[in-house]
């Protein structure tokens, strides 16, 4: 029952507890360990049974109800108990008279790799005579179940059945300087740097808080540390009556307790007690001449994650991508998007000339063009920003990439390297092949795009959705792997001509900037309005013409104006068959382009049409048509050229207005392909969408998954392994529930739109913007298309209430293309994310909507229901009725 330095063989974790077993096994490799003796865990039950405590059937009742009535009984039995005489003679034998003992609590399970009790069990110092020892020994056996004893082990879930403790009696040192190390930073977490607090006598003060203290910061990389010397006032002494605190004598007071040698030699002791735990630790340590002493050393189990200098810093954008892929988004979405961004930037590679070994250097980014971070997608921006190395003009194409991408905060990360002449004639060849190559796509890029969209309309006609049901599940795998090998990896025109678009574009805004244009971004998405031919409001115009066609029904207009929209479906399926026909030809060529178009888990059209009827209602209660809409999609843009080119001609002559109209036919050629072959990735993801979805009614029909829509919780990784039996877990009904539990919590945070991370991203980071300014009140942002416009704010962010946002203004967080068919019945729209270039805009300026994006935190600051005015040409936003 008692183990002392003759019987330590017989020491086990179980028998003397964490901290205790820390100071055998130190005292076996020879530390400095001032001598102790250990009553076990043994002794403890011994202690239990003999004082007749009834702990089994205390514990056995024991709930998170009645914790602290349980544990008043057991405190209460135990003070009443006594230690017996053996023992109590054993340990009057180990002690003398002129010495000072600590006594220690160290439970079985106290100390371990997962749960430290840090603070919660006792311990007692100075003690001198059996009495105080004997009443330290009940007192430290009452802490294991103090209320926050066993509240802790029961919010930790670990076992309350079988509490043992064991405690340490150990000699105290009258030490003349003590403290604490730990051997990671408890500031920053960084492993690299030992933190040493000390303060002169025992180290009393030190672990109560008590004293002003010196702290040391030790540098393992360097060998070198930095001082922070404190005033200090008073330190804690041994005396006979246990300890007393007396005053710093004038010259120590502002005098560093260690020398550079104790620090050394604390620092090297601390490194080798690490290099045999294998985990931080906590080591309370006392000098007395000129010798080191280790009074004790447990595992530091909470450790902050490390934020020092030396971590790689990573940067996350979603202005851009959030339109594509809105709020949480399921694994499977972010997996199949994942592998498509990795597939589509090795081909701009392939495009670029470069060899098969050349483009493999470029895998671990090509994989980290976006990243998934508490269920949201962003852009990887140092994965961008390298990239762009690729290119001469770094500068130039990293301010067109952040315009494009609608960045609020450009970022310093990534440089021009600063090459010696010897490097960069090395690297010319590579940057004239991969710029000649680029160059010469953009030449073709007509025929690059039209060949392109030849091949996706035969490759798309492959697929039959309507037989999709019949076929089994390994056809249907077959299915999305066709798609990868005949669609996926065919995708170079789109990621060229988003080169194209980016590059001219910035070329184009230079220019207005260059010349000192007024309101340069405005004007130019002025000159971008009116483009011929976009796809992005091709649905909008279709619907439109199926309104016509409803509203020139006579009688059954009349019928359909008193009816609600959810019955719209039935009436017209059975007494209009031209406008049923329509709509039919319609889901068929844009039932994927909806609110959410690229996630997979989104129900598009081919699922649920029941939201196209209230558009259509919508519509044919307003005075909108298709061919007023036509109508109008070219003024602003007829009347924006004549005063621009009059004003580039008055200015600097014809050659530059040449220049000029060159840049403006290539930006609005490359918007327009931009949007449409959006539009054939919004099918591919269709197609995908339809496709997984009959998986998971399969999988449901074989009992694999409870609901059809769980399959969106998997990866395409795990249907893969699944699929060819390299499951690490086929119990997938197991793996989705969990998955569920998980992002139904990200639904309740709110990760910034904008950040910067330290060290593993998924460890330790906030996800908060560094830049966000919570006090500001600016109501202005990027105007996309001129008017003033003053009305209701709606606010939402989804739009398939059609019937309530008719002439008002919508504000929203984001949009994408599957938002086009409510923008012809609102008067105006305020985005919070986005840029010239984003979807809103673009659509906004071919409907003529006055429309202002990127306005940060604009959701948070309007409130629904308010009368405000917009102007889509300065930006501003004014509040009629509410003052901020």
């Amino acid at each position: 029952m008692i183990i002392t330095t003759q019987n330590f063989e017989m020491a086990s974790l179980a028998k003397v507890g964490g901290k205790a077993f820390s100071l055998i096994e130190l005292s076996q490799l020879n530390f400095n360990i001032p001598n102790f003796m250990i009553l076990t865990t043994e002794y403890f039950d011994d202690f239990i049974n003999r004082n007749q405590i009834n702990l089994k059937s205390l514990l056995g009742r024991l709930n998170h109800d009645n914790i602290k009535e349980i544990s008043e009984i057991i405190c209460d039995d135990i003070s009443k108990a006594k230690l017996c005489d053996e023992i109590k003679k054993q340990i009057t034998q180990f002690i003398s008279k002129d010495k000072k003992y600590s006594v220690r609590s160290s439970a079985a399970d106290e100390d371990g790799s997962q749960d430290s009790f840090a603070g919660i069990l006792e311990s007692f110092l100075f003690k001198s005579d059996i009495n105080e020892i004997e009443k330290s020994i009940i007192q430290c056996y009452q802490s294991c179940f103090t209320y926050r004893a066993l509240q802790y082990r029961l919010q930790r879930k670990i076992d309350i059945s079988h509490i043992k403790m064991a405690v340490v009696i150990q000699e105290m040192v009258e030490a003349e300087k003590a403290g604490v190390l730990f051997t990671a930073n408890p500031t920053n977490g960084s492993r690299k740097e030992f933190v040493i607090s000390a303060n002169n006598g025992v180290g009393e003060g030190v672990v109560n808080g008590d004293c002003e203290t010196d702290e040391y910061i030790f540098n393992l990389q360097s060998s070198q540390f930095d001082s922070y010397i404190k005033e200090k006032d008073f330190y804690y002494i041994q005396d006979s009556h246990g300890s007393k605190r007396v005053e710093v004598p004038k010259e120590l007071v502002n005098q560093s307790v260690l020398s550079k040698d104790e620090i050394i030699d604390l620092c090297k002791l601390a490194r080798t007690i690490v290099t045999l735990k294998q985990i931080p630790q906590d080591i309370e340590w006392a000098i007395k001449d000129n010798n080191i002493y280790l009074l004790q050393s447990r595992a530091i189990t909470s450790l902050r994650p490390p934020q020092d200098k030396t971590e790689p810093i990573h940067y996350f954008d979603n202005s851009n991508i959030q339109e594509s892929f809105c709020g949480v988004t399921t694994p499977l979405t972010f997996s199949y998007a994942n592998e498509a961004y990795f597939r589509v930037y090795h081909q701009l590679l392939e495009v670029l000339g470069l060899s098969h070994t050349e483009i493999q250097k470029h895998e671990k980014r090509h994989w980290n063009m976006i990243a998934f971070i508490q269920g949201r997608v962003y852009y990887n921006i140092n994965s961008w920003y390298e990239g762009l190395k690729l290119f001469p003009s770094f500068k130039s194409n990293k301010e067109d990439m952040e315009s494009m991408m609608g960045l609020e905060h450009p970022i310093d990360l990534v440089e021009d390297s600063n090459l010696s002449l010897i490097e960069k004639i090395k690297l010319l060849p590579t940057l004239i092949k991969c710029y000649g190559k680029l160059i010469l796509s953009f030449v073709k890029i007509d025929s690059i795009v039209s060949d392109f969209e030849s091949h996706f309309k035969n490759e798309y006609a492959y697929f039959k959705r309507d037989e999709f049901t019949f076929m089994s599940l390994s056809e249907l795998f077959e299915l999305t792997d066709r798609i990868i090998e005949r669609i996926t990896t065919h995708w170079k025109a789109p990621i060229i001509n988003d080169f194209y678009v980016m590059t001219f574009h910035g070329q184009a805004l230079r220019f207005l900037k260059k010349y000192h244009f007024e309101n340069p971004e405005i004007t130019l998405s002025n000159l971008l309005a009116g483009e011929p031919g976009i796809q992005s409001t091709a649905p909008t115009k279709y619907l439109l013409k199926i309104s016509d066609l409803i509203k020139k029904s006579g009688s059954d207009f009349d019928v359909l104006s008193q009816q609600e929209a959810s019955k719209w479906k039935k009436y017209i399926h059975t007494n209009l068959p031209e406008v049923a026909k329509e709509i039919e030809n319609y889901i068929s060529l844009y039932g994927d382009r909806v609110v959410g178009e690229l996630k997979l888990e989104t129900k598009s059209l081919h699922q649920d049409d029941s939201f196209l009827y209230e558009y259509l209602k919508s519509y044919t209660e307003q005075d909108l048509s298709y061919q007023k809409y036509i109508e109008n999609e070219s003024k602003l843009r007829a009347q924006t050229e004549k005063e621009v080119f009059s004003e580039i001609k008055t200015k600097i002559g014809n050659k530059k207005l040449k220049r000029f109209k060159s840049l403006l036919i290539k930006t609005r050629k490359g918007v327009k392909y931009r949007e449409n072959l959006r539009l054939l990735r919004t099918r591919t993801f269709g197609l995908s969408r339809s496709i997984y979805l009959e998986m998971g009614r399969q999988f449901k029909t074989y009992k694999i998954l409870n609901e059809a829509e769980d399959i969106f919780y998997l990866t395409r990784d795990e249907l893969e392994r699944y699929r060819v039996g390299r499951s690490i877990q086929t119990d997938l009904l197991a793996l989705v529930e969990s998955r569920k539990l998980e992002y139904a919590k990200y639904h309740k945070t709110s990760p910034a739109h904008h950040f910067q991370t330290k060290g593993l991203v998924c460890l330790g980071n906030d996800f908060q913007d560094q830049h966000k300014n919570e006090n500001n009140t600016d109501l202005k942002g990027i105007g996309c298309y001129p008017g003033i416009v003053n009305a209701e704010v709606y606010l939402t962010d989804n739009p398939q209430n059609a019937q309530e946002m008719k002439g008002k203004i919508l504000c929203t967080m984001r949009t994408d293309p599957g938002w086009a068919p409510v923008f012809p019945l609102i008067k105006g729209l305020v985005v919070e994310r986005g840029s010239l270039l984003s979807h809103s805009a673009v659509i906004a300026r071919e409907m003529g909507i006055p429309t202002i994006v990127s306005i940060p935190g604009i959701t948070s600051k309007l409130k629904h229901g308010e009368r405000i005015e917009i102007d889509g040409e300065s930006g501003t936003i004014q509040l009629v009725d509410r003052s901020l």
